[in-house]
């Protein structure tokens, strides 16, 4: 499998157990030195044209819902295995239902400890989710180099400042404060969530590479942005390529341009690997509040390296003020009954994100004035100051909704959202 010598699907999600994965049905019974598997999957990645499936499958009902479950391998030759292409809005399949009937699965195919599966799949998800993470970062990066290119291309009316190409019929798109507006936002979200997932994959080596307090320290950091990373950089991959559809008009909308198909891949990004709503669950009801917030303190500890290399006196104080209000927003908020933290997961993450990448930021236009080169300079600076005065009061809105309860949200009851 490392070598591309073999294709590979995975065999995780089920008709009812998506989401709460732990809920599986797929049943291996004992049989010695073999396992016999009966159950089905869905959501199989190309299972269709794929050699080997890993596999979750449930091999002991004695234990809690979270333990007695197994992690193997098997070919999707084995009689008994049948794989059916589901077709998504693109016209593709490129996930299958899978069902398993009397699937004889070797012993040895068993990967880490019996009964232990769900340790051995996180491993593999938490690193999945950074990837499909970078997804949508590529995707906004891609709207964005097309919308620029078009908007510098595109004449259409004059600006209002005056005049910029006089010799030219028209103006470029790009002289308009709107279309400036979403080619920055796309830029200044591109570039702050690229900064974002480097600094991820630093800490991941260092996990990786170290030991004692360092690793540990590491892995608690890698805990607590894995569904930051995962959720906001999709989500931000949708919206930016939203920006772009928009800064083509209705050139957006046909198909030669590739725009509409950066929107349409951006949006199942969303959905892979756990929702972006299990990921805010996950963030606010795991990774802040367990073990009193120790993740989140990690976090915390390792950007403050950020803003205290930071040169500029004033930049340095505003990326510490910051960093210092999500720090102590993230305190607050474990104070909150459970219902309440339940009902902030999505505008605590939100937060989370805007407020993270305006640190860096504030770290990266510092470094960008000691380049040698003018134009990332002075673009960095740019960019960090329209992030700041126009995307980063984002924050103050999923900070007001943090706290705002979560009454409204339990008040109606089922017949009220019909009327029924």
């Amino acid at each position: 499998i490392a070598r591309g010598e073999i294709r590979w699907c995975q065999g995780y999600s089920e008709p009812n157990a998506g989401s709460d994965l732990a809920s599986l049905a797929t049943k291996a019974e004992d049989k010695g030195d073999h396992w016999i598997v009966n159950g089905q999957k869905v959501w199989t990645s190309y299972a269709d044209k794929a050699d080997w499936i890993f596999c979750l499958v449930r091999t002991d009902n004695t234990q809690g819902k979270h333990y007695g479950i197994s992690f193997v391998l098997f070919d999707m030759d084995t009689p008994g295995v049948e794989a059916r292409p589901i077709k998504l809005i693109s016209g593709r399949s490129p996930f299958c239902e899978t069902f398993f009937e009397d699937v004889k699965v070797p012993k040895e195919n068993l990967v880490g400890e019996e009964n232990k599966g769900l340790a051995c799949m996180f491993t593999m998800m938490n690193d999945a989710r950074f990837q499909v993470g970078m997804q949508g970062l590529g995707i906004a990066e891609a709207s964005y180099q097309g919308a620029l290119e078009y908007a510098r291309e595109r004449l259409q009316s004059r600006a209002p400042q005056g005049a910029q190409q006089p010799d030219a019929k028209a103006d470029a798109i790009i002289h308009q404060p709107d279309v400036r507006r979403m080619l920055l936002t796309q830029k200044s979200i591109a570039e702050g969530c690229r900064a974002l997932s480097l600094w991820y994959a630093k800490t991941m080596d260092v996990e990786k590479y170290t030991q004692g307090e360092e690793k540990a320290a590491a892995e608690n950091v890698l805990q607590f942005l894995t569904p930051i990373t995962k959720s906001f950089m999709t989500d931000m991959g949708l919206e930016m390529a939203s920006h772009g559809i928009q800064v083509f008009g209705g050139h957006g909308y046909v198909r030669e341009w590739g725009m509409e198909q950066l929107m349409r891949d951006a949006r199942i990004a969303q959905l892979y690997e756990g929702t972006n709503g299990i990921q805010a669950v996950d963030l606010i009801g795991r990774k802040l509040t367990r073990n009193g917030g120790v993740m989140m303190r990690a976090t915390h500890a390792d950007l403050s390296r950020f803003t205290d290399a930071i040169e500029d006196d004033g930049a340095r104080i505003a990326a510490q003020d910051l960093l210092n209000e999500w720090k102590q927003v993230s305190e607050d908020i474990l104070a909150l009954p459970p219902e309440d933290v339940a009902g902030a997961a999505s505008d605590y993450l939100n937060y989370s994100a805007y407020a993270i990448i305006g640190v860096l930021w504030y770290s990266m236009a510092d470094a960008a004035v000691k380049t040698d080169n003018s134009a990332i300079a002075a673009g960095k600076v740019k960019t960090r100051d329209f992030y700041i005065k126009r995307v980063l009061p984002r924050k103050d809105m999923h900070k007001a909704t943090i706290f705002a309860g979560s009454d409204d949200l339990l008040a109606v009851n089922d017949r009220e959202f019909d009327y029924g």
